[in-house]
């Protein structure tokens, strides 16, 4: 699985219909969907995309983009966390286990579950697995 990070240009490339590298954009994204890549991607690209989409006109799309990539394991990094590879690995799992402090990885793992489901809220808002 091909992992690929996405910047903020991407993404307001995407969905912004009139910016001028959008057909592109769509082209790179539909390919990537198709070899089943796995996106990266930081809060503050979010927050960077949240606020060029601020103007009530494009908000809704922000918000339907921020909300898919919260709750996607292919956007948020989620399974990287809860899965850990064997292969082509991003995370140094000894180094985070021992940040937190612990004598196992499960520990982190399980925290990071925690504030996830935290951080969705409510029974009705749930992380889809793709």
């Amino acid at each position: 699985m091909k992992t690929v990070f996405v910047d903020t240009s991407a993404l307001i490339a995407i969905g912004n219909r009139r910016d001028f590298f959008h057909p592109q954009a769509i082209s790179v994204r539909n390919y990537l969907k198709e070899t089943k890549s796995c996106f990266v991607i930081t809060n503050a690209v979010l927050l960077e995309f949240g606020n060029a989409f601020s103007s009530l006109s494009l908000k809704p799309a922000a918000v339907k983009l921020i909300e898919a990539v919260r709750q996607s394991a292919k956007w948020s990094g989620y399974n990287e966390i809860q899965d850990p590879r064997t292969k082509n690995i991003l995370i140094d799992y000894e180094k985070l286990r021992e940040l937190f402090g612990v004598g196992s990885y499960d520990e982190p793992r399980s925290s990071h579950r925690g504030w996830v489901e935290e951080s969705l809220g409510s029974d009705t808002e749930v992380r889809r697995d793709e």
